[in-house]
């Protein structure tokens, strides 16, 4: 008898339950719970769709303008009259260089405050006008750098509520950017040229002064004809690079729009179908973990059902 109650004590009652099977998930079991709170997890999962739906209905719509940048080509500086008058050194007329001065110009913070403060007048016609600042507005300005793989052109875009503001603040941007790299380089080919004219007028004083000490010693012949050359030669080009360096000379396109510059039409900004495809996805799993944890602290309390 006493070995008896020790085997009954060992060995459980019912020999066909086994304590790991009752703590593995039964899949029939949790399908048949989710489908019994069906009707929960559709509520929460349209509830959150439609808090996505309205946020993207109310949020302010921000359009983006873009435009294809491209490099100039070797005619068009040739036909610019600066470069024509004052362009001695090869770096001045090099298209990649050139392109590379644009760029550089428009990212520049005075290039975009001229901009903006051009624009001033017409920030009150917009809605988000209030958030505009000098400081901001360099930000909504993206400059894409060039591919060296491909046919070397940038992307720029600006982003605003309004379209048509955007639009016409990116092509205004652009053409500031060429005004001031065309004023940039003015001012370095000007200072190129009269650091020229100062070393050919020295040369000027130095062949003036031997044409003289020739005519003291009554010299004739090639030397004084080479003299004569000379002299006559530096002081017709002092002229012209003086008459050059005085001069007022137009902007030079350095950076080419490779087409016009379209009307964004589609914001890109709230990203509607992105944040509802979210919304539907995030709120079906959402509410098939609340229909989990009550179907969990259900079967805890012995109920098999939906309340």
């Amino acid at each position: 008898t006493a070995q008896l109650n020790i085997l009954r004590l060992v060995m459980p009652e019912n020999p066909t339950s086994n304590p790991v099977q009752d703590d593995e998930i039964d899949l029939f079991e949790l399908i048949a719970a989710l489908w019994s709170r069906k009707w929960l997890i559709t509520a929460i999962t349209m509830a959150v769709f439609v808090g996505g739906l309205l946020y993207t209905l109310s949020a302010t719509p921000i359009y983006k303008a873009s435009a294809s940048l491209t490099p100039p080509t070797t005619a068009d500086l040739l036909d610019a009259p600066v470069l024509a008058d004052m362009a001695f050194n090869t770096k001045f007329t090099r298209p990649p260089d050139m392109y590379r001065r644009g760029l550089a110009q428009l990212a520049t913070a005075d290039t975009q405050e001229t901009v903006f403060m051009a624009q001033s007048t017409a920030i009150p016609q917009v809605e988000d006008s209030a958030e505009v600042t000098p400081e901001d507005f360099g930000k909504r300005l993206n400059i894409a750098k060039p591919k060296k793989n491909g046919d070397g052109s940038a992307t720029v875009s600006f982003r605003h509520s309004n379209s048509e503001y955007a639009r016409s603040v990116l092509r205004a941007l652009i053409d500031q950017a060429n005004r001031d790299a065309s004023r940039v380089l003015v001012e370095e080919m000007r200072i190129a040229l009269l650091i020229r004219i100062a070393y050919t007028q020295n040369r000027l004083d130095q062949a003036v002064s031997l044409r003289e000490s020739a005519e003291s010693d009554n010299s004739e012949g090639k030397n004084m004809e080479y003299l004569d050359e000379r002299i006559t030669g530096s002081r017709l080009n002092i002229d012209n690079w003086a008459r050059y360096a005085e001069q007022t000379y137009g902007t030079i396109n350095m950076l080419n729009i490779e087409e016009e510059i379209a009307l964004p039409t589609v914001p890109v900004k709230p990203k509607g179908t992105f944040i509802l495809v979210l919304c539907l996805l995030g709120g079906g799993f959402l509410g098939v973990l609340v229909a989990l944890v009550m179907h969990a602290v259900g079967t805890r309390r012995g109920i098999t059902g939906p309340a």
